[in-house]
């Protein structure tokens, strides 16, 4: 890297030493699955004198042709580029013929043909293999740009693309479907088979979901079967999948994200964001305005019991909100590095509680909080060191190592979305309609300011101070770093014992007293605790008691409350993650 380029903190990688401006991409399907494409990209170079420019392409694809342009529809010259073996390095790139001056607008087109992008899975299904770079491009989820989209493929079949869809059209034994995003997206993707469509418009969000289910039977499908059938025990014989009933809890998903997002985050840059069935069992992803869901999401749970994946209850639940929630954090909103991208993941996470909150109660969402905290304390089998001891969340993908494989998933998504939600409720304002108020407007101005860009750790904090209330001063220097320090950049969780009574007085009063003990955590570890009192499973907030280092603080409040109360606690929200 060039002085120049450190100067302006460009040490994300080689990919941002251009800036990709707009993809047009034409992609022909053949009946085999194979594809041929062409990509043209309209990119400035950031740095001063780029002669060799690294492209990303999927290992399976081969370039072959590569030509540069000065201007728009201008003479093509021919440029030589480098691809290696596909089993050593599949990276391109691509030497220019003389060196390109920074900011200097040129025109790259790239020719290429090549499998794995698609496989055939039976009966219309097709597994997209390819997840970020079946089209040649500078770099994604970092990088942004405008797509012209345009796909040639057997008549017989569908295309469902990022963007909006202008035409579609049958020329002769072929289809050929054109999609654009005037609107700049970090990275384009599709899905193809045979569809049925369901299309619902909801009043509230604003937001057009459109679900695409396929009908047919992949092949993995029909393999179980077989096994079935030939079972030597009495059990089940035959498993299905019903595409109705898919779409109609994809939509609902679907439905409820938009809503609960659009109400917390605001709304969407796009008005329409399509879900697609995709075959592959286990495997979620989310694209700007485009789904995929996995297959087992179309199981039931007599299936799903059947088959051993009783624990995938919880994952079928989550995924359609988790991933619609991306459409915001990890496409909207960035990431700067890996240390970051907890806010892409675990505010995806969080998002997903937040829909189960709002569609099962709070009782769902006490049940999901509490898994949650198991989940990151839990010590897998296996493992050396528990999930929370790996190191902190901001170590991001590098906390799975031969200690404990699983630790980064459950710091990244489970402690990320646990953060978040901590914040939520230091944030929350029992007087206020609603009593998320303060913690709305903070994620809605953290969009806002941060769209279309990839923000750190550090620059979300600065929107959480912004937007802090007294109750937050913890260490009384108007800061968060009390906060930020404990949870993000550090491993320590608390236990936290609580021995409270409630003794009735007159007038409707009642005295709280008793103590709370925090323990297992440094002398300056801080927590904000609220003390609640329960009624008939509902909750209401009647104090803060402030438990600095390991101490127990007595409790002796006097409040009037509308009802007798069942029982005095702190915590009664998963306000903070503690140890058992």
């Amino acid at each position: 890297h060039t002085k120049k380029e450190i100067a302006a903190g460009r040490l994300s990688g080689a990919r941002l030493r251009c800036d990709a401006e707009h993809y047009a991409v034409e992609t022909t399907i053949q009946k085999n699955a194979r594809i041929r494409g062409t990509t043209t990209i309209r990119f400035a170079p950031r740095v001063d004198g780029l002669r060799v420019l690294p492209v990303a392409l999927l290992a399976r694809l081969r370039v072959r042709e590569a030509a540069f342009s000065r201007e728009e529809n201008g003479r093509w010259t021919p440029a030589a580029f480098l691809q290696e073996n596909e089993d050593e390095d599949a990276d391109v790139a691509v030497l220019l013929p003389e060196p390109i001056p920074e900011g200097q607008t040129i025109w790259l087109r790239l020719t290429y043909e090549g499998k794995d992008v698609l496989r055939d899975a039976g009966d219309g299904n097709f597994l997209v293999g390819a997840r970020d770079s079946w089209y040649p491009n500078l770099g994604t989820f970092t990088d942004l740009a405008s797509f012209d989209l345009t796909y040639r493929c057997p008549k017989g079949y569908q295309i469902v693309s990022v963007g909006e869809l202008v035409a579609d059209r049958v020329e002769g034994d072929d289809r050929v479907s054109i999609w654009k995003s005037e609107y700049p997206i970090r990275v384009a993707g599709f899905n193809y088979g045979r569809f049925r469509r369901l299309e619902r418009t909801d009043p509230e969000s604003g937001v057009t979901v459109d679900v695409y289910t396929n009908p047919g039977e992949p092949d993995f499908v029909r393999e179980i079967n077989f096994l079935l059938e030939n079972r030597p025990d009495a059990g089940l014989r035959h498993i299905s999948a019903s595409a109705d009933n898919l779409a109609d809890s994809a939509m609902a998903d679907g439905i409820n994200t938009a809503r609960v997002g659009t109400i917390y985050f605001g709304s969407l840059p796009y008005s329409a964001v399509s879900i697609t069935q995709q075959t592959q069992a286990f495997y979620g992803q989310s694209w700007p305005s485009l789904i995929y869901l996995p297959y087992v999401a179309a199981f039931d749970g007599t299936i799903r019991h059947e088959l051993g994946l009783q624990s995938a209850g919880d994952f079928v639940d989550l995924v359609g909100p988790h991933e619609f929630a991306h459409q915001w954090w990890g496409h909207l909103v960035g990431w700067e590095s890996y240390r970051d991208q907890w806010l892409s993941e675990g505010f995806a996470e969080f998002t997903a509680a937040l829909v189960l909150q709002y569609t099962g109660g709070l009782k769902k969402s006490n049940t999901f909080w509490e898994k949650s905290r198991r989940w990151i304390t839990m010590k897998p089998r296996y493992a050396s060191v528990a999930n929370d001891e790996a190191g902190p969340i901001t170590d991001g993908w590098r906390l799975s190592t031969w200690r404990n494989r699983s630790a980064a998933q459950a710091m990244i998504y489970a402690k990320g979305a646990y953060i978040l939600h901590m914040l939520r409720m230091l944030l929350r304002d029992p007087s206020s309609t609603p009593p998320d108020a303060n913690f709305i407007a903070m994620l809605k101005d953290f969009v806002l300011t941060q769209a279309d860009k990839n923000p750190s750790t550090r620059d979300f904090q600065a929107a959480v101070e912004k937007h802090m209330t007294p109750a937050m001063d913890a260490a009384g220097d108007g800061k968060m770093d009390w906060f930020f320090r404990q949870w993000v950049y550090g491993t320590e969780i608390p236990r936290i014992r609580q021995e409270l009574e409630v003794t009735r007085l007159e007038d409707g009063q009642y005295r709280i007293h008793g103590s709370v003990t925090q323990a297992g955590v440094s002398p300056d570890f801080r927590t904000p605790a609220a003390l609640y009192v329960e009624t008939d499973g509902e909750v209401l907030q009647v104090g803060m008691l402030p438990l600095v280092g390991s101490t127990t603080v007595a409790v002796n409040v006097t409040a009037r409350l509308p009802k007798p109360p069942d029982r005095a606690l702190v915590n009664a929200l998963h306000d903070v993650l503690y140890r058992d």
